[in-house]
């Protein structure tokens, strides 16, 4: 994870598997942007996360839909610290760019915005 101060510009949670939507639900930053990867693997329309794992296994090394987290629990964890889901890449590197709410009136206007399934769609 990368920050800069507890308010920085931009936050990177770039973590291999669940790590990353785990470490960012303990990160106390509040930067005005975070991007998180997210699993395209898990359908659209579930809001689902890996269960935390200490260690590789064998689903984690082999299969890589059983890591990491959908769009669907990366928008709900964004919506819970105050986030919203500007952007999901569609094309490796899957990320998903969260801006702080208190911004969100920044955001050009999206008919979509609220909608993660079609969000990743862009």
């Amino acid at each position: 994870a990368i920050g800069v101060g507890s308010d920085g510009e931009v936050a990177l949670v770039s973590i291999l598997g669940e790590r990353a939507f785990y470490l960012w639900v303990t990160l106390k930053l509040n930067p005005r942007v975070v991007l998180v990867e997210w699993n395209p693997l898990v359908p659209t329309s579930e809001d689902w996360v890996a269960p935390p794992t200490r260690g590789p296994g064998p689903a984690f090394l082999f299969d890589s839909a059983f890591t990491g987290a959908g769009i669907q629990a990366i928008a709900r964890l964004a919506r819970e610290k105050g986030y919203i889901l500007a952007h999901a890449s569609a094309r490796a590197p899957y990320t998903a760019v969260l801006v702080r709410g208190d911004l969100g009136d920044r955001l050009r206007p999206s008919a979509h915005r609220d909608d993660p399934r079609r969000t990743a769609e862009l």
